[in-house]
């Protein structure tokens, strides 16, 4: 029998519909005001609203959590609403090649019962920059931007998502699933690409909230201490980001 799961995507009011193409039949998860707009341009997938608006992001991310746990599923699939694509091959030595919708769901599927088998909290599909020179097959979890394969039963016992946090809560929660003993990989046989608001054509997101990441940044830094890091190279432009120190987390 298999694992039970399923995709599931916030979307916080941003009407990216067209872009879930590369997913078969996700369960979106929309505010209230926008759920008419959503319904209209896409009838054939499957809502649920949310019951309130403007909490943000992590909010939206503990409703995920939420519903999954609320759906009986051992994992869920969380993913942005500003994914473009699915792109998979068969061994690290491969180019990748883009993949179609049930495609896509078959990959997914192969690693979500990987997960259950080796016991993985958390499982990250690397974005496309991430992939970039991959040397093997599993790595460390790094942050994905994009798209996580999750057990509930984890995410769940280490408290969910931390709602102070405004960015980088699902990096958080990679930290802390690993400071408590919890597997947290991510795979290079699957890459996404991102249409990202949060860098490159996207910068403008990101310094819009300045404050906001900087006071999800100093939240980080004060509870994991030297191994979370701001990148220099991005303050320099007026914005903000972090890094863990993956295998430091694991070793504490």
């Amino acid at each position: 029998m298999g694992v039970n799961w399923d995709i599931i995507c916030g979307t916080l009011g941003r009407p990216h519909l067209p872009l879930l193409k590369w997913c078969a039949d996700p369960l979106l998860l929309v505010e209230p005001q926008e759920y008419e707009l959503y319904k209209s341009l896409q009838p054939h997938l499957r809502y649920k609203v949310l019951p309130e608006s403007g909490k943000g992001f992590t909010y939206m991310m503990n409703q995920m959590l939420k519903t999954a746990n609320d759906m009986g599923l051992e994992y869920f699939v969380f993913t942005d609403d500003d994914v473009l694509g699915i792109k998979g091959r068969n061994n690290i030595n491969e180019n990748f090649k883009t993949l179609k919708p049930e495609g896509a769901k078959e990959r997914i599927n192969q690693l979500v019962e990987l997960a259950k088998k080796n016991d993985i909290a958390q499982l990250a599909v690397s974005f496309s920059g991430q992939s970039w020179g991959a040397k093997k097959t599993w790595d460390e979890p790094a942050g994905s931007w994009g798209v996580y394969i999750s057990s509930v039963k984890a995410l769940r016992a280490v408290g969910g998502f931390d709602e102070r946090l405004w960015l980088f809560s699902d990096w958080e929660m990679s930290a802390r699933l690993i400071q408590a003993g919890y597997r947290v990989l991510r795979n290079n046989l699957l890459t996404f690409e991102h249409k990202m608001r949060g860098m490159g054509g996207g910068a403008d997101w990101l310094y819009q909230n300045k404050a906001k990441v900087q006071e999800a940044c100093q939240i980080i830094q004060t509870r994991y201490g030297e191994n979370a890091v701001r990148i220099k190279w991005v303050e320099k432009y007026g914005q903000h980001e972090i890094r863990f120190n993956w295998k430091a987390l694991k070793t504490n």
